[in-house]
């Protein structure tokens, strides 16, 4: 979903980026920087989708439908 949509949604359910940040107990900067992609939080990202009645993956499906593949040490390691 593009960043404009999301705070459009937001607008249009009478949510502030501001109210939503103290909700979640974040600052506003970090709500602002998630809804334009910059910044990750899985915890944030979830809370925004709620807030416009959507699934996360609906929101944010560049993260949620292809992750970002992780190595563990495990992994790394070869065990």
């Amino acid at each position: 979903m593009h960043p404009a949509d999301i705070q459009a949604r937001l607008k249009k359910k009478g949510i502030t980026q501001s109210a939503l940040a103290k909700e979640i107990g974040v600052s506003a900067i970090t709500v602002s920087d998630i809804v334009l992609k910059k910044r990750i939080s899985h915890r944030v990202m979830t809370k925004i989708a709620e807030a416009i009645d959507k699934h996360p993956i609906d929101v944010f499906p560049e993260y949620y439908a292809h992750p970002a593949k992780r190595v563990t040490s495990k992994t790394a390691s070869g065990f």
